[in-house]
């Protein structure tokens, strides 16, 4: 996928390591091998699929690996990785600084729809 050369590792260990690091942490839901739902909320210590009754995990006597896993990404914890830098904390409030005094619109930001943002 990625343009040759690249420097990625295809180790998994390593990369899990490095997203550690950055403090991109993320959330493991199971899901549905079909897609249905995802187990979670209610649904969270189920072990068949309420909708098409497919098992949740690929093994049933031991119930360890789960069908399909999605990882989610928690925003909060990025947007506090992102707004430690001071470059980036300039640039995300270069909007509310930089709005036009004459009235007319140079930005979207300038806009009366903005504002209702």
């Amino acid at each position: 996928m990625l343009i040759k050369p690249n420097c990625l590792t295809t180790n998994y260990y390593v990369v899990r390591a490095l997203t550690q690091k950055l403090g991109l942490v993320y959330e493991n839901i199971h899901a549905c091998a079909i897609r249905c739902i995802l187990f979670q909320g209610d649904h969270k210590d189920d072990i068949n699929c309420p909708k098409c009754g497919i098992a949740k995990y690929k093994d049933d006597v031991n119930n360890v690996l789960p069908m399909k896993v999605l990882r989610h990404f928690l925003i909060i914890p990025r947007l506090e990785q992102l707004l430690k830098t001071p470059t980036m904390f300039k640039l995300m409030l270069w909007h509310s600084q930089n709005s036009s005094s004459n009235g007319l619109v140079k930005h979207p930001c300038d806009s009366k729809a903005w504002k209702h943002i």
